[in-house]
């Protein structure tokens, strides 16, 4: 047949949508038995209409040829990299050559007329997604009658089950291991009758109560043989198992002392509580287990839990019978499980797909059990999206240290999709790789083939190296030669064949630059390269040159020498007290100021009852407890050497810090004997008190300055804003009786009332600049929040007209005059509207905290005795400054904007300053421009 399908036609019977319908219109048919589309038999068309339309997947095979057809839900089925598209219009002897021999015979009983077929999850395995897979199907074969009411056709109509099969084969294992678990790690069964009161159980749980005898025991005997301290426990929880208003589960653990042997032992217990429609318990039956060593495990596990929670890695803990005792954080991260969420009773092949878990029992755990660990990758499943997670693991034996006995395993995983996404996009974006490369501020290489061939380097590798790019399609070897001898051939070269990483840190390398060897150090790694197969085709190399940081590091080493030195020399002793355990340690110099014997142990209490002031290290540790770690604290003490009874006095510096030891919260210092210059002090305190008053006298004669030069003040300022006023009242004449006479001469008039106005507002600022200095008012108890209220109150048109947003936190009552205080936070306000971004509404927030006053940055100057502060910030989303200008911005009369952009006098923040140093304070701002300002008031409490 030479017949083609007539191009752009639309054929009725074929839907409108589809990728099947759309593949059979471009199909040349005329090159198959069937001939083009329009010599179809009406048959053909109709059942092929059925077929297209429905969304059950279906195949139909016509003519004695066998020409296949099939739906879009048949082609999910396929797959990919499989027999779509060439299946539609193939033979179907052609396209099933590994299935043809199971399909066949069902093909003929429906085409002699037996009628149709019916197979329930039988296995056909296909050819789908690059191999053959075993797949269970339910289908049916069934004849399509053509125009002669013979059998024209085979339709099969099918639905995939490899799913189902595989999930009841995996039950059917479970319910078997389950059996295998409960005699192989030997837990007992027990029943408990409700009514008569009795215990009835295996040997084992008799082994595990010490009790010889056969038969029923008691309840109230069994009770008896539990721990005094849980037998209230044991009995409350069987209780509220055996209560019909809860879910009658019974879940615990207890100890025993066996009743013929007198052995403690730890019991797990799990139960269930049957109930009868009355609500009446009829049966209570569980296990027991002995869990002596896992709780002995437990404890073991405490000290590492420390270590392993902050792991970046997924890392957890299985005990010897295969439940989840532990994950850390990031684990639970991986696997979709909230961090606050206890942990489920799970076992290891919870973890897991059906097919990752056979692999587990079959391979991964014999071997760990044999050799003591295990690595490599594995798939993870994510517990609420069923994800599988491809990993790398480490797996490692826990064994008792006692009898050698396995405990348990531990296992370190990493998340491998951030890897494998990024191998995706290097292998499907060489160019934009290879620009990254070449970009790259740190050494970067590519290598290829197993002679490591260089294939791309960047500037910076080159420089590392010191080559230059003339080593680009040299083996490794031959461009950097000086390596002979060196371990890196070797590694690039393990990396290629086995696909593991190498990664080294502060590793050595001696390279040759200008002629001569040199040593340096770097942090490097060498990673796999993979082709979209999988296969190895190179090594990635990335490097940083942590020379200058190795050299410092031997430098601090020295210097850490050099320290202890420095302590004998300068007569410090040193000490280190555990707050965990009390335990205290001290050089052999503290030791003799206390009076202790050089081997002689000793705890928290001993070290303060020799305290002059015994709650003076109460107070220490509860005040450095609240500290920032590595924060240093200073700290003046007495203390009464035990031997001579001598009192000393000592200052000494401590901070708080985690044992790298143990993971111990410790309080480490040194200490100083300063009872000399105690003394000395004493004498300057005398010799300050008989200065005092000499200065009161001068501070006496600075006030009565102060009042004239107020008095000066207040003269000068009416004298020049009476002339001010009269310039403006007079141009305002001149504007109203000559304004046709001046025509352009009314411009300069108001140019000369908006510099006297301005002139006004300045004499203004001066007046209270002047009077902040000069005037010290008393002080009140000022409520802040009431004076940040009333500050906006007056500036509310302002906020209105800006559409400013402001946000009030709870602010303090502190000592100060209400006035200043009003004018500090309204200068701060005006500010923060006034300096806003163009079209963006300003947003100001005012907060504050409490802190000591040694958190006031030192650069401040406070001159506040008070211990303790308040630090207010108010922040605004303006256009910022930079902060090499922060000094120059309180100054009087600077300004970092031109009037015409900003108005103002420059003296405002000055008054801000000199209001903060009033109350003993300080002020000080962060800002970058563009991203907003933060100006900080620190006002003593």
């Amino acid at each position: 047949m030479n017949e083609k399908n007539t191009v752009g036609r639309s054929y009725t019977f074929l839907p409108a949508e589809g990728e099947m319908s759309a593949l059979i219109q471009t199909f040349n048919w005329s090159e198959t038995p069937l001939g083009a589309l329009d010599s179809w038999p009406q048959s053909l068309r109709t059942t092929l209409s059925i077929v297209l339309s429905s969304r059950f997947p279906m195949m139909l095979w016509w003519g004695p040829e066998l020409i296949q057809f099939y739906n879009d839900a048949f082609r999910e089925i396929l797959g990919s990299t499989g027999k779509h598209p060439k299946a539609l219009g193939q033979r179907g002897e052609i396209c099933w050559p590994e299935t043809w021999a199971t399909v066949k015979p069902l093909i003929e009983q429906v085409w002699s007329g037996k009628g149709a077929t019916w197979s329930e999850d039988h296995l056909i395995p296909i050819y789908r997604n690059a191999h053959i897979e075993d797949v269970y199907w339910t289908f049916s074969h069934s004849p399509v009658i053509d125009e002669q009411g013979t059998v024209g056709g085979v339709l099969v109509v099918c639905h995939e089950t490899t799913h189902k099969v595989l999930n009841l084969q995996k039950a059917e294992e479970s319910e078997e291991s389950i059996r295998f678990a409960l005699n192989a790690a030997g837990i007992g069964t027990w029943d408990l009758d409700t009514i008569r009161r009795t215990v009835s159980w295996d040997e084992r749980c008799r082994d595990l109560f010490g009790v010889g005898q056969d038969g029923d025991i008691l309840y109230e005997n069994v009770i008896q043989w539990i721990h005094a301290d849980d037998q209230e426990r044991v009995t409350r929880a069987v209780d509220q198992a055996l209560s019909p208003e809860l879910d009658g589960k019974y879940d615990i653990e207890f100890r025993t002392i066996g009743a013929g042997d007198g052995r403690l032992r730890w019991l797990r217990c799990k139960g269930n509580a049957y109930f009868n429609d009355q609500g009446i318990a009829y049966r209570f039956s569980g296990t027991a287990q002995d869990i002596s060593q896992e709780v002995a495990l437990r404890e073991e596990q405490q000290r590492l839990l420390l270590l392993v929670e902050n792991s970046t890695d997924y890392m957890g803990i299985a005990n010897a019978e295969g439940y989840i005792v532990y994950i850390n954080r990031a684990g639970r991260r991986l696997l979709g499980i909230p961090v606050d969420q206890p942990l489920p009773a799970l076992t290891v092949p919870s973890f897991y797909s059906a097919a990752q878990a056979a692999a587990m029992q079959q391979e991964i755990l014999p071997q760990l059990e044999i050799e003591g660990r295990w690595s490599g990758t594995i798939q993870l499943r994510h517990f609420t999206t069923h994800e599988e997670i491809p990993c790398h693991a480490e797996f490692v034996m826990i064994y008792d240290p006692t009898n050698g006995k396995p405990l348990g395993r531990g296992v370190t995983i990493r998340d491998l999709r951030p890897e494998l996404m990024a191998r995706e996009k290097l292998e499907t974006s060489e160019e934009r790789f290879r620009s990254f490369v070449l970009s790259s501020p740190t050494p970067v290489g590519v290598y290829i083939g197993c002679e490591m061939r260089v294939q791309i380097v960047n500037d910076a590798i080159l420089k590392a190296w010191g080559k230059d790019a003339s080593v680009v399609g040299k083996t490794y070897r031959e461009a950097l030669p000086e390596l002979e001898g060196q371990p890196f051939f070797q590694l690039l070269d393990d990396v290629y064949r086995t696909g593991v990483s190498y990664e080294a840190t502060e590793d050595r390398v001696d390279l040759r630059h200008d002629g001569e060897m040199r040593t340096f150090y770097y942090n490097f790694t060498y990673k796999a390269l993979r082709d979209s197969n999988g296969e190895i085709y190179g090594v990635i190399n990335t490097g940083t040159d942590v020379t200058d940081l190795v050299r410092a590091k031997h430098k601090l080493k020295e210097s850490e020498e050099n320290l202890r030195e420095a302590v004998d020399l300068a007569e410090l002793g040193t000490y280190e007290i555990n707050l965990n355990t009390g335990v205290v340690h001290l050089s052999q110099r503290a030791r003799e100021w206390a009076g202790f014997e050089p081997d002689e142990p000793i705890a928290l209490r001993d070290l303060t009852s020799l305290f002059v002031d015994p709650t003076k290290m109460k107070r220490v540790l509860k005040e450095v407890l609240q500290l920032a770690p590595d924060t240093t604290t200073e700290i003046h003490y007495e203390m009464i050497n035990s031997q001579t009874g001598q009192v000393s006095t000592f200052y000494s510096q401590a901070r708080v810090v985690i044992s790298e030891q143990n993971g111990a919260l410790c309080l480490m210092g040194v200490s100083k004997d300063v009872t000399a210059q105690k003394e000395l002090e004493q004498e300057l305190e005398k010799q300050v008190r008989e200065r005092t008053r000499a200065l009161e006298q001068a501070n006496y004669d600075l006030q009565r300055s102060n009042e004239s030069l107020e008095r000066f003040a207040y003269v000068a300022s009416h004298d020049l804003q009476e002339p001010l006023r009269k310039i403006v009242s007079f141009g305002d004449m001149l504007k109203r009786k000559y304004a046709g006479e001046l025509r352009d001469g009314v411009d300069l008039l108001e140019r000369m009332q908006n510099a006297a106005g301005r002139m006004s507002v300045l004499i203004d600022d001066l007046l209270v600049f002047s009077r902040l200095t000069t005037q010290r008012q008393a002080f009140v108890q000022v409520p802040l929040g009431r004076v940040v209220r009333e500050a906006l109150h007056d500036l509310e048109l302002r906020v209105q007209e800006s559409r400013a947003s402001i946000e009030l936190g709870e602010l303090p009552t502190v000592p100060g005059n209400v006035g200043q205080l009003r004018q500090l936070f309204q200068n701060l306000l005006s500010n923060a509207l006034k300096f806003k971004l163009p079209e963006v509404p300003p947003t100001i927030r005012i907060h504050s905290q409490r802190i000591r006053a040694e958190e006031v940055p030192q650069e401040l100057k406070i001159t506040t005795d008070a211990g303790y502060l308040h630090k207010i910030e108010i922040a605004d989303n303006g256009i910022g400054f930079d902060e090499k200008y922060l000094q120059r911005i309180f100054q009087v009369f600077q300004r970092l904007h031109g009037k015409s952009q900003y108005v103002g006098t420059g003296i405002g923040l000055a008054i801000v300053q000199k209001v903060a140093e009033n109350h003993g304070g300080a002020v000080t701002a962060r800002s970058q421009p563009g991203q907003g300002a933060t100006f900080v008031v620190y006002l003593p409490e």
